[in-house]
């Protein structure tokens, strides 16, 4: 699991500095508009998937179904914000 981890964990990096790199493109360019849409979509993916592994692989939470982001990110929330 914990090469699984970080090979996720690193494609989240990678996949996050390139949609922050989207920031100083021209978001009139409708080519533009849509791969920066489609790079939130692989980072928002790429992050709820980290998520659940840190809540199920390094603090042992399993005790929610974790097939789902609105179910990770409640138990991220829960566990760590509450």
């Amino acid at each position: 699991m914990e090469e699984k981890y970080m090979r996720r964990l690193e494609s989240f990096r990678r996949s996050l500095d390139a949609l922050a790199e989207a920031r100083e493109r021209d978001m009139g360019d409708s080519f533009v508009l849509s791969g920066t849409s489609a790079k939130f979509s692989i980072t928002f993916e790429l992050a709820w998937k980290v998520m659940k592994d840190l809540l199920t692989g390094h603090y042992g939470i399993t005790d929610f179904v974790a097939v789902s982001p609105k179910e990770v990110l409640k138990k991220a929330y829960y566990r760590f914000v509450l």
